[in-house]
């Protein structure tokens, strides 16, 4: 009541509740509150419906604008519409004809239901009874009929055309118009006819050998190659009267024995080039003269397209058995009539090079010239020798580069030269006779074994000359004589680049062979061997090999095998075998093996094995094995059998990473700070892996046995190789553009012992028996751990001993001051 009470009373406003309290509303507002509609607001008499739905009301009277009925039928009742009664029921068939108009022209109906059937029932139908319309029809009915003129299409409609323009619309040429008893033909082509005889100017045959028959032509005739280079012919002798006034008789090239050749009785000429090959067409460019010169089927097994070309052959038989062979050039009777798959053969002369198959490169002029080796061998596979002469003979068959002149002459094997043969007394030359080479000269015996030549300064012998005189010593440092005498007369000796004697400054020196001891200077030096310390500055040493201490500065050093010992300079070396002890720089070193202590950095080492202690870096070490301690970098290590402490123990948790920018190509130099790698100075062995592009120069998981240089810098190409020369362990030409390269060290264990093939260490003071492929350790005598004490008399050392038994149960035994203190089992 009391919200009532405050209620404002405003001329037509309403109370109403709006579900707190009361409120009050204008009358518009208390409609919508009471659901009333727009009807509401209206007056009885003055009603306006718009929309909405009336029903359920009295019929509405006809005065009212209504039927005054509630059915269909009573409502056209009541408004005068009574079907039947007031208006014409709907009849089909008044629609039809309500659809007809009257007219004047007599006009009758006629009982249809539509056009078809009336045209049906007047026999009027269109394409039956009359022609059904047509503007093409249309289009004829309107042309003019002028003499002579034919009705053609255009593409849009229907036109005349006289009869020229006719025959050009319908394609056809001036032969339309010709007579069949008087045709004339300019030009063009008439194929797909029957044969045109003879008697009618053809040659009543379809093909060339059947024209040829037909015409009296027994004879291969030239084809014209082009039109007025041969003249007239006389039909049935097969011969041309006469050419043309350029001389040209052309033929199509020869693919087989009937096309493309020329024959003249048995002569034949052709220029014959296989039409396939096998996987390659020949190139061709052949010439053949002669009866059955060449063949037919040479380049058949072509492999390259050089195969059986350019070859020329003049006279019978000859290039008769060619098959790939090209670049051959035979000239005579059967010169070289079997060679095959020879190439680039020269042969002038009858039955010259006959035997020749798939020899090369020769040279023969003559009779008979190369045909037999000694005796009548068949001289088949030589290659690039010459026989200048009638007759002349190789010394055998397959020799290569001998050359014999001279008739009968016989060759002296490969790579000689015979002139003359065995009848000739002296032999003449005009001018100088000059000899090249400073280490050849002439031999004066038979047997080949006496020499004399000039070195350039003087004349030089290698059998002795005799002095009864006194014994002279030719003082000649770089190219000394060596001398020697046997009590009674003195010899001078000199053989190229064999040193002796005070050659250079060193004494009592002595080499042989090629170079051996060339400009050593140590003392009591022997070298055995081409180049053999060749450079030696080192003292009392010995090379036996090919370039064995070649470059060595070790004093006291030995080295037995190809490059043994080859750019060594540690003192004491003893290196037997091939490559080994090679860049070594220990001292007290022994090596005996194929590349043993190759590289070795390592003093008082001792490998023994092929690739034993290879870049070893250790001192104290010793190997015996195949490929035993190779990459070592620890100390006082021993290791025994077959690729003992074989494994790079990669240290990845020690890996530096690296860039190019670290990478100085110039010095081969690399920049890692704080890498940890060693001490400066020492060698290390290092495992390289490449970033995201290579360093040229380096390759990707190779070791290499670098220097350290200081705590931030490791080279590769370093100064100490003998009298400072460079030690190469790998040329770095580009740094390249990459990153993320890591250069990975090894565990370097220590104090270790390894028996046993394939065993590796795993820690420092350690001793390992055989591989992780052993399953049992076996000693006939005790095993006895030992146990020691202090110096100072303090508390001895436990000592541990763990094994499993056959049933595989693990037993540990623990000793103290060499007493067992317990045994456990598990």
């Amino acid at each position: 009541l009391g919200a009532i009470a405050g209620l404002t009373p405003i001329d037509g406003n309403v109370i109403v509740g709006d579900g707190s309290t009361w409120v009050a509303e204008s009358g518009a507002t208390a409609r919508a509150s009471l659901g009333l509609g727009s009807m509401a607001t209206q007056a009885a008499d003055a009603v306006a419906i718009t929309g909405g739905v009336i029903s359920g009301i009295a019929d509405l009277a006809v005065a009212d604008g209504g039927t005054g009925a509630s059915d269909a039928a009573g409502a056209r009742a009541n408004l005068g519409l009574a079907i039947g009664a007031d208006v014409q029921a709907h009849s089909a068939t008044l629609d039809t004809w309500a659809g007809v108009l009257p007219s004047a022209n007599g006009q009758s109906l006629v009982s249809a239901v539509d056009y078809a059937a009336m045209r049906g029932l007047l026999d009027l139908e269109p394409g039956t009874d009359v022609q059904a319309y047509s503007s093409r029809l249309g289009a004829i009915a309107a042309l003019t009929p002028t003499d002579g003129n034919l009705i053609v299409g255009n593409g849009t409609t229907w036109v005349t055309q006289s009869g020229e323009t006719a025959r050009t619309t319908l394609g056809l040429g001036s032969m339309a118009t010709q007579e069949a008893g008087d045709v004339a033909i300019t030009g063009g082509a008439i194929t797909g006819i029957t044969d045109l005889a003879v008697t009618d100017g053809g040659t009543g045959a379809s093909d060339a050998a059947g024209a040829r028959g037909n015409l009296g032509f027994t004879a291969p005739i030239l084809d014209r190659t082009a039109p007025g280079d041969i003249g007239a012919t006389t039909p049935g002798a097969g011969t041309f009267t006469t050419l043309s006034a350029t001389g040209i008789i052309g033929t199509p090239e020869t693919t087989s024995s009937t096309v493309g050749v020329v024959n003249i009785g048995g002569l034949r000429i052709h220029g014959f080039r296989h039409p396939t090959g096998d996987t390659a067409r020949p190139d061709g460019n052949n010439v053949f003269i002669g009866q059955l010169a060449g063949n037919f089927t040479m380049g058949a097994e072509a492999t390259s397209t050089t195969h059986a070309s350019k070859n020329t052959g003049i006279g019978y038989l000859v290039l008769d058995r060619l098959t790939t062979g090209y670049g051959n050039t035979a000239i005579g009777d059967r010169a070289l009539r079997s060679v095959t798959e020879g190439v680039q053969n020269t042969a002038i002369g009858q039955i010259a090079l006959l035997s020749l198959t798939t020899g090369s490169k020769n040279v023969a002029l003559g009779y008979y010239a190369g045909r037999y080796t000694t005796g009548s061998g068949e001289n088949q596979t030589t290659s690039n020798s010459v026989y200048i002469g009638s007759s002349t003979r190789a010394s055998s068959d397959g020799v290569t580069n001998e050359t014999v002149i001279g008739h009968t002459a016989i060759g002296r094997g490969s790579n000689t030269v015979q002139i003359g043969n065995s009848s000739v007394t002296d032999t003449y030359i005009s001018g100088w006779l000059n000899l090249p080479s400073d280490t050849r000269g002439i031999k004066l015996d038979a047997a080949g074994t006496t020499t004399l030549y000039s070195d350039g300064s003087y004349l030089v012998a290698n059998k002795g000359f005799v002095n009864p005189g006194t014994l002279v010593e030719v003082a000649k440092k770089n190219k000394s004589m060596v001398y020697g005498h046997d009590g009674t007369s003195a010899y001078l000796v000199y053989q190229p680049y064999v040193w002796g004697g005070s050659a250079w400054t060193a004494t009592r020196g002595c080499g042989f062979g090629v170079r051996a001891i060339e400009q050593n200077t140590g003392t009591d030096c022997v070298g055995v061997g081409y180049y053999a310390l060749c450079n030696n500055t080192g003292h009392v040493c010995a090379g036996l090999g090919a370039f064995a201490l070649a470059g060595n500065t070790g004093d006291n050093s030995i080295g037995f095998g190809y490059q043994a010992g080859r750019d060594n300079t540690g003192n004491n070396l003893v290196a037997l075998g091939c490559f080994t002890g090679g860049n070594n720089i220990g001292i007290h070193t022994s090596l005996v093996g194929f590349q043993a202590g190759l590289q070795n950095t390592g003093t008082q080492a001792t490998g023994l094995g092929f690739a034993a202690l290879t870049q070893n870096t250790g001192n104290n070490v010793v190997a015996l094995g195949y490929r035993t301690g190779r990459y070592n970098d620890g100390s006082d290590n021993t290791f025994l059998g077959s690729h003992s402490a074989n494994t790079f123990a990669a240290n990845d948790s020690a890996a530096k990473a690296f860039a190019h920018t670290a990478v100085d190509p110039t010095t081969d130099r690399i920049t890692i700070p704080a890498h940890g790698f060693g001490a400066t100075g020492s060698y290390t062995n290092l495992k390289f892996s490449q970033g995201t592009s290579p360093i040229t120069g380096l390759t990707s998981g190779n070791i290499y046995q670098a220097k350290i240089i200081d705590a931030d810098t490791i080279g590769l190409n370093e100064p100490d190789g003998p009298n400072g020369t460079t030690r190469t362990i790998a040329n770095i030409t580009a740094a390249g553009t990459g990153t993320g390269h890591t250069f990975t060290p090894q565990h370097k264990y220590s104090n270790v012992t390894c028996v046993g093939a394939y065993s590796e260490p795993s820690a420092s003071n350690q001793v390992t028996l055989g591989s992780t492929a052993v399953t049992e350790v076996k000693t006939s005598g005790v095993i006895l751990p030992g146990g020691y004490k202090a110096a100072d008399g303090s508390a001895g050392i436990s000592k541990t001993i763990a094994f499993k038994d056959a049933d595989n149960t693990t037993h540990t035994l623990v000793f103290k001051d060499g007493l067992l203190t317990s045994h456990t089992e598990a």
